[in-house]
């Protein structure tokens, strides 16, 4: 995926931090970056729990949160989102290059170099 652009709310995908034209590259074979691993490794509660009982939750969700027979549409919509907020996925992301330097984007050379 590749992105140039100058609006700031790019979501779902990403935020952009300035006003000026900036690119985002992220390779779909590249690897993905495990948040709680890497960026936050100090947070200690999710959602209310320690981290540690939060992962342990995520990774049994769709036992956790199973609908149960008699269960109606308002607690399955219910336990579906606790099956989205418990995702083990849910800090998980791929990799994300961005540059903001308008030297580096006009250049044909630093530009090729920068998606290189």
């Amino acid at each position: 995926m590749f992105v140039v652009s100058t609006d700031r709310n790019l979501m779902p995908t990403v935020k952009l931090h300035e006003r000026h034209p900036q690119a985002i590259f992220a390779r779909p074979d590249d690897q993905f970056v495990d948040l709680l691993k890497t960026h936050l490794t100090r947070l200690e509660k999710i959602e209310g729990v320690p981290t540690r009982a939060f992962i342990e939750k995520a990774l049994n969700a769709d036992k956790e949160f199973a609908a149960k027979p008699g269960d109606d549409d308002s607690k399955q919509n219910k336990l579906d989102t606790m099956k989205m907020i418990y995702s083990p996925d849910r800090f998980i992301m791929s990799k994300l290059y961005r540059e903001d330097n308008l030297d580096v984007l006009v250049n044909p050379n630093k530009f090729t170099a920068f998606v290189d």
